[in-house]
């Protein structure tokens, strides 16, 4: 005979279902693809900023207005542009119309697009801040009405459209919510991006992640262009640098506000000899530069210490230009001739 089959307990059944439940866990944490790293190059342009690019943009610019504005700089500074915005009419009178305060009521721009020629072209520009938007709308009414061939308003179904004018170009306005503003060069491009944007992020191509990678997160101001046919075809035709230059496939620069100030621009190339090449172009402009400070006494000597201070780097497949000013180089180039 066989012997019955012991039922197990509840709790040998519950330990079980732990240990496999654990083990599907454990697979699937081992199994998962790494998160992307996220695209530094625009977080200037706040959290969303990804959400809010033009697809395969070609060109990103980001400027963070909010980390300028916590600069030892801009602190410094502050009391001269309320003493210049205080005497000035205009300023005031515009301030006043607007509900906005230009010291305090804007975060981020940015700027992406991409289109090899002037045809296809897209372009999208978003402002972050504080709008008072009724305000702005009637100041818009009166200044269309002032100027007709500049400025209309236009409405498409229950959006409203602000349509600069200027020669042949056309760039159309208008506001996503009381803190996001639009800017695109159509009527078709602005109201998608008041419908869509924020939504959903944009595709972007892989020349132009890598360069956007390349940032820390805490500059003032970034720039990333992923140089295209069109563009090398325009870069060839440069005296003296269009050979190597037009082998570069990405271009990069930063500017960071602090109590001093630091640029960055890397031009990543495909091979390390027109890197060197145009290594040594800038080393010669430099050396130019310099040439013809010397002499210059009603300069401030601070600036041949300023240009001195740039470094000029070709190493393998990226030539670099980097420049700090310090606080103390500030301070000199801010005292008055003579001093």
């Amino acid at each position: 005979m066989h012997s019955a089959r012991k039922t197990p307990s509840p709790f040998a059944e519950r330990a079980r279902m732990t240990v496999a439940v654990l083990a599907l866990t454990l697979a699937a944490v081992w199994t998962a693809p790494a998160a992307a790293a996220p695209l530094l190059g625009i977080k200037g342009g706040g959290d969303d900023a990804d959400k809010w690019l033009v697809n395969d943009a070609e060109f990103v610019m980001t400027v963070n207005i909010k980390q300028m504005m916590a600069s030892e700089i801009y602190k410094k500074n502050l009391p001269t542009m309320k003493e210049l915005i205080k005497n000035n009419e205009e300023a005031k009178k515009a301030m006043e119309a607007t509900g906005l305060d230009p010291l305090k009521d804007f975060d981020s721009i940015l700027v992406s697009g991409s289109g090899g020629s002037a045809k296809d072209a897209k372009m999208l520009v978003v402002v972050k801040g504080r709008y008072d938007i009724q305000k702005i709308h009637k100041v818009m009414e009166e200044q269309a009405k002032e100027k007709k061939d500049e400025l209309e308003l236009v409405k498409e179904g229950q959006i409203q459209l602000y349509q600069f004018k200027k020669d042949d170009k056309v760039m159309v306005a208008g506001f996503a919510s009381n803190s996001v503003l639009v800017v695109t060069n159509s009527k078709e491009a602005t109201c998608e991006a008041i419908k869509t944007g924020g939504k959903t992020p944009a595709k972007i191509a892989k020349d132009m992640k890598v360069a956007l990678g390349k940032f820390t997160g805490k500059e003032s101001l970034t720039l990333a262009v992923v140089i295209n046919d069109e563009l090398k075809k325009l870069i060839e035709k440069t005296p003296r640098v269009g050979e190597p230059a037009a082998k570069l496939q990405t271009v990069t620069a930063s500017l960071t506000v602090t109590d001093g100030v630091a640029l960055n621009v890397t031009g990543n190339t495909s091979d390390k000899k027109a890197s060197k090449q145009l290594a040594g172009v800038l080393t010669v402009l430099k050396a130019v530069g310099q040439g013809a400070l010397q002499g210059m006494e009603e300069l401030p000597a601070v600036l041949g210490d300023i240009l001195d201070a740039i470094k000029i780097a070709g190493d393998k497949d990226s030539v670099t230009i980097d420049l700090k000013v310090t606080k103390d180089m500030l301070d000199k180039l801010n005292k008055p001739a003579g001093n």
